[in-house]
């Protein structure tokens, strides 16, 4: 089984590098492939960058941040990009989703069917 992880949400996204996602995750084909939301963590050039020019979501109050922190395990979207709406940025979601689905099993189904017509030999197809 193949896996990979792809992380979208960053300042500089655009339609432009979600669609050379999509089509990475087409060419690869991976069995599992997570997408991620990029969370800005304190500490983080990312977190210096998304503070700077005043990219989150919500307002937060920096000095309390401790008491309510960004999670690791974030569903939603955290940063505002640049030059997309947030409304865009889940509709890629929806999409790059969709792409994971189709190949789910992907190789390890090609694995099967070599092996029942005989193709297969010492765990290499």
């Amino acid at each position: 089984m193949t896996g990979g992880f792809f992380i979208m949400g960053f300042p500089e996204e655009t339609p432009e590098t979600l669609s050379e996602t999509e089509k990475m995750m087409n060419e690869l084909k991976l069995d599992r492939m997570g997408v991620s939301t990029a969370i800005p963590f304190p500490g983080t050039k990312l977190f210096e960058q998304v503070k700077r020019d005043n990219l989150l979501i919500e307002s937060v109050n920096y000095e309390d941040l401790w008491k309510t922190p960004i999670s690791h395990a974030q569903h939603g979207f955290v940063i505002k990009p640049y030059d997309m709406s947030i409304d865009e940025l889940v509709e890629w979601r929806v999409r790059l989703h969709a792409v994971n689905d189709k190949y789910k099993g992907y190789n390890k189904k090609r694995w099967e069917a070599a092996a029942s017509n005989g193709t297969a030999s010492n765990g290499v197809s």
